[in-house]
C-alpha cells in the first residue's frame, strides 16, 4: 500500500468518525428544531465550528495512528513516504472530483431554497455536499491505485 493510498484510507477514516461524532450533533438539532429560534443560524454555525476543529483534531490522530499501525502490522521498519508525479495527479483528480460533487451540493441547495426549504436545511445540504465530495474523493483515490486505474 502506497502512502498516498494509507492517507485515502485515514482520511475516509476520519472523515467517519467526525460525522458520526459531531454530525450527530447538527442531525439531532435539525431533526428536534434546536436550530429554530432566533440564534438557530448562529448555533448551527458554532456546531460546525467545532465539526471543522474536531475533523482537524481527529485527522491529525487518525492519519499517525494509521501510519504507525500500518507499520507495526506489515512489519515494515521504514515505510516510503515518497509521492511521485502519479499521485499527483491523482491528488489533482480527486480535488476535481471533490469540486463537482460540492457543486451539485451547492446547486441542489440553491433548488431546494427556490422550493421554500429552510436555511439550515440548506445548510446542512451544502454541509453533506462537502462532506460527499471529500468522500468521493478518497474512494476515488483508492480506487485508482487498488484497481490501478
Amino acid at each position: 500500500m502506497e502512502h498516498e493510498e494509507r492517507n485515502a484510507w485515514a482520511a475516509i477514516i476520519a472523515g467517519m468518525i467526525t460525522f458520526i461524532y459531531f454530525g450527530s450533533t447538527i442531525w439531532t438539532a435539525t431533526a428536534s428544531g434546536g436550530y429554530g429560534g432566533v440564534d438557530g443560524l448562529s448555533l448551527w454555525a458554532w456546531d460546525v465550528v467545532w465539526l471543522i476543529g474536531g475533523g482537524i483534531v481527529v485527522t491529525i490522530v487518525v492519519m499517525i495512528a494509521f501510519q504507525i499501525l500500518y507499520a507495526i502490522v506489515t512489519n515494515t521498519p521504514k515505510p516510503s513516504f515518497i509521492t511521485d508525479e502519479r499521485d499527483v495527479t491523482i491528488s489533482r483528480r480527486g480535488a476535481q472530483i471533490t469540486l463537482v460533487v460540492c457543486s451539485g451540493g451547492f446547486i441542489l441547495t440553491v433548488i431546494l431554497l427556490a422550493m421554500g426549504w429552510s436555511a439550515i436545511a440548506g445548510l446542512n445540504c451544502v454541509l453533506v455536499g462537502m462532506a460527499m465530495g471529500a468522500f468521493a474523493s478518497d474512494f476515488y483515490r483508492i480506487a485508482v491505485y487498488r484497481l490501478g486505474l
